[in-house]
């Protein structure tokens, strides 16, 4: 059997959220690219539930244990996020040591620099180690590559940003002009993706008194927020789906008129780059590597983190204006086809391989 390379990521491609979305894409872009090498993805946690997790991930282990025995691994690519994550994947980096194969460390933990800072020193050592074995380092934007550099005294070479990417739709549909304009929030619900704050903004009579619509699409505690929408006078006016899967999320993306992600903690969030791709305008905190994407009232807006006022503000602009969601929603939709194609994610992921799977050589990619 040839030689292939290992992709380590919870959920595998039916990962909920923007890192199984973004193994999805993935994988399906790989084959198509880099035929001479498969992608492997071994799921190392599960459909989610925590309870089977240790079974998934101990099936994860012994699959990357006997396909390394074989010789059968030309790189080990492990995505990371912080806490659990981390340490499960600190033994797959354990374990691809003992077996001589070359590490992939690709971070996309939103809270990543806040979990290495508070770590206790046992686990401080750890998450160290695990850098110091790793061939190469893999951020999503260059707050992570400062401090990967800085903090955990990796080598400049051995760190590099590889932004997330997404489909390109092809040409999206044209913005519409409706009566109410429709806003749409894609992602868990919860404080760190800013869902109080944009409740509270949706409730500003200013914004209020404009014609519009809101639809909030993910899961986790989906009746408290109604709960909460509700008793700011948002009944009627928000929708909350729970989770949508990637062909509704699409079909919602293309009828929406904005996206709004508000969040307090970010990695480069999936549902920013395909309302980009979809040419949607973007109201977005700029945390993480969000403006790394979203350049301030070029391609989206950004608020302060937190400002329940100020992210009023911003939708009252889109709101209140369609030839301005036009002009922004063109810019996003060319900042997308220039740096978040599938196509050149790819080409820098097989430079990465090419870089760690010695001692022979890959093939470019085609």
């Amino acid at each position: 059997m040839s030689r292939a390379a290992y992709l380590a990521t919870p959920g595998g491609v039916r990962g909920q959220g923007g890192i199984g979305r973004m193994a999805l894409y993935l994988a399906r872009t790989w084959g198509e690219r880099c035929p001479d090498l498969p992608l492997r993805v071994v799921d190392t946690y599960g459909p989610g539930s925590k309870l089977l997790m240790p079974l998934w991930f101990a099936a994860a282990f012994m699959r990357v244990a006997v396909a390394g025995l074989l010789g059968r691994i030309a790189v080990l690519h492990l995505n990371v996020s912080e806490r659990g994550s981390f340490l499960r994947k600190g033994l797959l980096a354990g374990l691809a040591r003992l077996l001589h194969v070359p590490v992939v460390l690709h971070c996309h933990g939103a809270d990543l620099v806040e979990d290495v800072r508070g770590a206790s020193p046992w686990r401080r050592r750890l998450i160290q180690a695990v850098f110091d074995s790793s061939a190469c380092v893999l951020v999503l934007g260059e707050h992570w590559r400062a401090f990967v550099v800085g903090e955990l005294g990796q080598p400049t070479g051995k760190v590099r940003v590889l932004w997330n990417a997404v489909p390109d739709p092809g040409r999206p549909a044209p913005p519409t002009d409706g009566a109410a304009a429709n806003i749409l929030f894609l992602g868990r619900l919860g404080e760190r993706k800013g869902v109080p704050e944009l409740l509270a903004a949706l409730a500003d009579p200013q914004l209020q008194a404009l014609p519009w619509r809101a639809t909030l699409a993910g899961d986790g505690p989906v009746e408290r927020y109604r709960a909460l929408a509700d008793s700011l006078g948002l009944n009627g006016r928000v929708t909350f789906t729970g989770w949508i899967d990637e062909r509704e999320a699409k079909a919602r993306l293309a009828a929406a008129d904005l996206l709004v992600l508000p969040s307090r903690h970010e990695g480069l969030p999936i549902a920013i780059l395909e309302a980009m791709s979809y040419g949607v305008p973007v109201v977005a905190t700029p945390v993480g590597a969000v403006s790394d994407a979203v350049r301030d009232g070029r391609s989206g807006l950004l608020v302060p983190p937190g400002d329940a006022g100020a992210l009023a503000r911003a939708l009252e602009r889109l709101v209140g204006s369609p030839s301005l969601r036009r002009t922004l929603g063109a810019a996003a939709r060319a900042r997308f086809l220039a740096d978040f194609s599938l196509e050149a994610h790819v080409d820098q992921l097989r430079l990465a391989y090419g870089l760690t799977a010695a001692p022979q050589p890959l093939p470019r990619a085609a």
